[in-house]
């Protein structure tokens, strides 16, 4: 698995999931050693990344992002229902990925 996965599958479940962390505030966070991420930092992370791992709604989830902005994926909750998803991501200048 390459190094951009695994670090783009523990930074969106760490985003993604509040159960992963005992922490429940990005201040909480900061304090406990987590590090904001500029725009390049997870642009650079992001592109090319497959993610896998449970959405806050119980889903599980996986997704192929692109270096060209799109993603591709699937999503499967609890009841065995499956859908795939396609749209586009970018990364604000903040830092925030946004996704259509």
């Amino acid at each position: 698995m390459n190094q951009h996965a695994i670090i783009g599958c523990a930074m969106l479940l760490g985003l993604w999931s509040t159960s992963a962390v005992a922490q429940s505030t990005l201040g909480e966070l900061l304090d406990a050693g987590g590090k904001k991420l500029s725009k390049e930092e997870v642009q650079k992370i992001l592109s090319g990344a497959y993610v896998v791992g449970p959405s806050t709604s119980g889903a599980t989830t996986e997704y192929d992002y692109k270096v060209n902005g799109s993603y591709s994926g699937n999503l499967r909750n609890a009841d065995g229902w499956q859908t795939g998803v396609v749209g586009a991501w970018s990364v604000d200048g903040s830092g925030k990925v946004c996704a259509e």
